[in-house]
């Protein structure tokens, strides 16, 4: 197919071209995602094979060039030398030259015609022996150069292809042309268009590995998990069951995987038995790894396991046993468990008003050095994942003292809400409220460890600070810098250490995979 494009264009290529061309091609055959993905690399293949097909056309001109120059040469000095052997020679070159090429012709007739009578036998029995194939020496070279022009043009065009193969985004073009992509955006939940690539992708690669299972086609896999996402109940819950997701890696997908006719094999129901019992096989693996490193030594060395001595030397390697057992086992589990990435809806472009996101960073105001410290962090943050919907928050405690109160309490406080206050000037948009607020909470007396401190804590300051979103626990915290009318509507937080970074546009993909109709939070009245 690539090969037949690249004849039909001479090796120039565009997306207009190559679109309409499996198009068409699609119109009486659909391709499959595996041969779609393979389009762009058999392309590069056809274009490479091109340009060796032009290269050995040049090489052949350049050897006849080659020897017409030698032949030529030959001919001249006979000539010179023994004008009467030059019968002879031409006699050895009728015999020894059957085709007489454009460019031994160019190279040949060049030479002898400036040496005039001499060489002229020669030149006659050429034009005698072109004028039986009904051609003549200039048409030759005239059609040579007419291929030559060609060949040029081929080689730019196929140059300047590889270029634009190099440079065109494949994956617009297989999600365009792939017959699968066009039925699953016809997920009843409307969550399909709206997923990143990487889940869109994830999902036409099970409907492809299905359809290699089951022996059926790829459309009629996706066309089966559409029937039943759209069959599914309009529930309080039916968002989830009625997108197509749920049936390729959600709850649903042992239904659409019987629906097919997919066989059970050994290794699928082995896979099955290990993802429900995961943890036992887990523990039950590095107990086992653990008894065979501790016990292999003592029966290397022939000594009897019925001696207590041997299981108290067993006992004692057990701690390093288990080290090497634990590492042995989680290598083992990560070369044969593939991953199982969550699904994610594509908000690079901006995360929406109802899945605003509040970046929370719990620390401790040690002192000046500190807070700035975790204000120039938490404005790299913010540079990092610039939205309209994402705060950014420190969570601060004071450190741990014994007394409530301590002298410089005060001015340390300030000096973070000046820095707060700052940062939002600093950053202020017309279209969004300023994201930047500091929650800090007042030492409280704990009696066992018999000290002022932050009560429980990181874990009581997120607690505290989440109730505090839901519109509780006011008095948790003694000062609030920021616009406080934007909390109520924040749907997500995300909890940094103070040292851990947030990768450029990380907050856009785990707000993504937050909002995911598989991925969101169920409520269950029977747990409560």
């Amino acid at each position: 197919l690539a090969a037949e494009l690249i004849a039909h264009l001479d090796g120039l290529l565009d997306a207009e071209s190559i679109t309409a061309f499996v198009g068409a091609y699609q119109a009486a055959k659909t391709l499959k995602l595996g041969e779609l993905w393979a389009f762009p690399i058999s392309l590069r293949l056809a274009l490479i094979e091109n340009l060796r097909r032009v290269a050995v056309r040049v090489a052949g001109r350049r050897r006849d060039l080659d020897d017409g120059l030698a032949w030529a040469n030959r001919m001249l000095a006979v000539a010179e030398s023994e004008p009467r052997q030059l019968i002879r020679l031409l006699a050895q070159f009728a015999d020894d030259r059957t085709v007489l090429s454009a460019p031994f012709l160019s190279e040949l007739v060049g030479r002898l015609q400036s040496q005039g009578a001499p060489v002229s036998i020669v030149l006659n029995w050429i034009d005698q022996t072109l004028a039986e194939e009904s051609t003549t020496v200039a048409q030759r070279l005239q059609q040579d150069g007419h291929e030559q022009a060609a060949e040029h043009l081929s080689i730019i065009n196929s140059i300047g292809s590889l270029r634009f193969l190099g440079a065109m985004d494949w994956k617009v073009f297989v999600e365009e042309q792939s017959r699968v992509e066009q039925i699953l955006r016809r997920d009843p939940a409307g969550a399909y268009a709206r997923q990143d690539f990487a889940t869109r992708d994830h999902y036409r690669h099970l409907v492809e590995q299905l359809a290699m299972r089951s022996g059926r086609s790829e459309t009629e896999v996706a066309r089966l998990a559409l029937e039943l996402a759209s069959s599914a109940p309009q529930t309080a819950d039916g968002e989830r069951s009625r997108h197509i997701g749920s049936w390729l890696v959600g709850g649903d997908r042992f239904t659409l995987r019987k629906k097919v006719g997919c066989p059970r094999t050994l290794r699928y129901a082995l896979g099955l038995l290990f993802r429900r019992y995961r943890l036992f096989f887990y523990l039950t693996g590095v107990v086992g790894a653990t008894l065979l490193i501790a016990a292999w030594p003592p029966w290397l060395c022939g000594f009897s396991f019925t001696d207590w001595r041997v299981w108290m030397l067993v006992a004692a390697a057990f701690i390093p046993a288990s080290t090497l057992a634990l590492s042995l086992v989680n290598f083992a589990v990560t070369a044969n468990v593939a991953p199982h990435p969550l699904p994610r809806l594509d908000f690079s472009n901006g995360i929406p008003d109802a899945h605003r996101t509040m970046v929370a960073v719990p620390a401790l105001l040690t002192g000046a050095h500190t807070l700035d410290t975790l204000l120039e962090h938490l404005e790299i943050h913010f540079l990092g994942n610039r939205d309209r919907n994402l705060q950014f928050a420190l969570l601060t405690d004071f450190a741990d003292a014994d007394a409530e109160t301590l002298p410089d309490d005060d001015a340390l406080l300030q000096r973070a809400q000046r820095g707060i206050e700052q940062l939002n000037l600093r950053h202020r948009r017309a279209d969004a409220p300023p994201p930047f607020h500091l929650f800090h909470r007042p030492r409280v007396w704990n009696p066992h460890g018999r000290v002022w401190m932050g009560y429980e804590r990181k874990r009581g300051k997120l607690a505290q600070f989440n109730a505090y979103l839901r519109g509780e626990a006011r008095e948790a915290f003694v000062r609030v810098v920021g616009d406080r009318e934007v909390l109520p509507s924040i749907r997500y937080v995300i909890t940094l250490d103070a040292d851990t970074d947030l990768p450029r546009g990380a907050a856009h993909g785990l707000v993504g995979a937050m909002a995911h109709p598989l991925n969101r939070p169920r409520f269950d009245p029977a747990c409560g």
